[in-house]
């Protein structure tokens, strides 16, 4: 796969992931993305038309593990469609299962559950953990491994005492959305 197209790539598996333990489901998911989305992803200053060849490029390749994956555009927002036979191939081999698993698991059983019982998922993976607190309106701490392992996602958790709920971003989003300035 060409170097270009690895982050959406790895984008997309995670989504698909945290898609399939979220909801049983065995495809196919649809995964939405904006124009923007895609030109933070790729690094370039692309129209919707350049970003629609570009995505065609794109799926050919991812094809050859996700088999039967589809973009389509609807003006400036790209639908990835994941098919059955691409979810099954996530679903096998991905290694960040475990942790993602049991983040969901601990809030789907306890929807009000404190920072300490998130805080002790993540580090039941790695003993670097990140804990920052947040400004934002919409979460309180963000939360994240050092060293990206078993991921260098963002997780950001709003604590609010009748749910606890989270996002999970990039550090390119997390940036680029105007966080952790």
């Amino acid at each position: 796969m060409k170097r270009e197209f690895e982050e959406l790539y790895e984008n997309l598996v995670y989504v698909t992931q945290e898609m399939i333990i979220k909801t049983g489901d065995g495809g196919p998911i649809g995964l939405y993305y904006t124009l923007p989305s895609i030109r933070r992803i790729f690094g370039k200053a692309l129209t919707a038309d350049e970003a629609g060849e570009l995505l065609k490029e794109f799926s050919g390749e991812a094809n050859e593990t996700l088999t039967d994956l589809a973009v389509t555009a609807a003006g400036e927002r790209f639908c990835f469609t994941v098919g059955k036979r691409g979810v099954e191939y996530v679903a096998k081999t991905c290694e960040n299962g475990g942790f993602l698993k049991d983040l969901i698991n601990l809030l789907r059983e306890n929807p009000t559950c404190d920072e300490d019982r998130v805080v002790g998922i993540f580090k039941k993976y790695s003993d670097d953990v990140i804990v920052e607190n947040s400004d934002e309106e919409e979460f309180d701490r963000v939360i994240r491994f050092g060293g990206g392992k078993p991921d260098g996602l963002y997780y950001c958790f709003k604590f609010d005492g009748d749910h606890t709920h989270y996002h999970r971003l990039t550090e390119k989003d997390y940036l680029s959305f105007g966080f952790g300035k």
